[in-house]
């Protein structure tokens, strides 16, 4: 199973990089089962949990590259509910 997430961030400035596109691949261990995802998609729970899903802070430098402030333990989790 595979699970791709993907910011655009906007800003102002510099002029031809007004949109950065931030990716960040997950760790198989921090994904839900497979089953869980099965069991939301025909109804039976409403929710399953991702780890580590997106750094707390990160910033983007003025050649539009994404950089992360801190190591993946301070990372949010998200439930996802349908």
């Amino acid at each position: 199973m595979d699970i791709t997430y993907t910011w655009l961030l906007s800003r102002e400035r510099p002029k031809g990089k007004e949109v950065v596109k931030f990716s960040n691949p997950f760790d198989p261990k921090d994904l839900p089962e497979p089953s869980d995802i099965q069991m939301v998609l025909n109804g039976s729970t409403n929710s399953f949990r991702i780890h580590n899903l997106y750094p707390r802070y990160f910033r983007v430098t003025g050649s539009g590259e994404v950089i992360t402030f801190e190591p993946e333990v301070n990372s949010f989790a998200s439930s996802v509910s349908a």
